[in-house]
């Protein structure tokens, strides 16, 4: 089990050697809407730069008869990355999944997936109650409920995960580093709207989340 660590220590921060990524059921089923696009996107740059920095990367799968596999694009540039196939909703619930991450001797762990209300939370909220330092990156992860996800947010948050973006995740990963590749991924942007406060939900135009 991970030492859990204090949340904006300096020793909370994240590096390339002290970091795993678990992606969670970025799917062809829930991705197939051209509203899906700019999410897969981001996740695919996320994923791209923490590998070519040396980053280990797992990711999950959950329901493939209905879902279908894990985004070409996604495998694509994770080669040689476990995808481990699941039949529960809780990715911290199935043993591969943390036997995988405890594997790589990483106390850091960056949690992003197709639905936040769903698998984010619950890897979040499992491995931070395993000891792990948890940095979810809502702007790689989607939502099926607006509503659903705000109050997911406030879950973890409660819990002590780190509610965290892309751009903050990869400067911390490529600090005191400008080589070309470092730059290329801090300029990963944020496109698709987070999920409100569940008091805002319900308000104003309609979010982009999967459907």
């Amino acid at each position: 089990m991970a030492t859990k660590l204090r949340i904006n220590a300096p020793e909370s921060r994240v590096s390339r050697e002290n970091t795993v990524f678990l992606l969670g059921d970025f799917q062809v089923g829930p991705l197939w809407e051209p509203s899906a696009g700019q999410l897969r996107r981001d996740v695919v740059a996320l994923a791209r730069v923490a590998t070519s920095l040396g980053v280990p990367t797992i990711l999950t799968a959950m329901a493939c008869d209905d879902w279908g596999p894990v985004i070409t694009e996604l495998t694509d540039v994770t080669a040689g990355a476990a995808v481990i196939q699941r039949s529960v909703l809780d990715p911290w619930s199935v043993p591969r999944v943390r036997q995988a991450i405890e594997a790589t001797g990483r106390p850091h762990l960056i949690v992003a997936g197709v639905a936040t209300e769903m698998c984010v939370v619950r890897a979040a909220l499992g491995a931070t109650h395993d000891g792990y330092t948890v940095h979810a990156v809502l702007d790689a992860s989607g939502h099926f409920s607006p509503r659903a996800a705000a109050a997911a947010v406030l879950r973890m948050r409660a819990a002590g995960v780190i509610v965290s973006n892309c751009a903050t995740v990869l400067s911390e990963l490529v600090v005191g580093d400008l080589e070309r590749k470092a730059c290329e991924l801090l300029a990963v942007s944020l496109h698709h709207a987070l999920p409100r406060p569940p008091a805002a939900v319900g308000t104003g135009p309609r979010r982009r989340g999967n459907r």
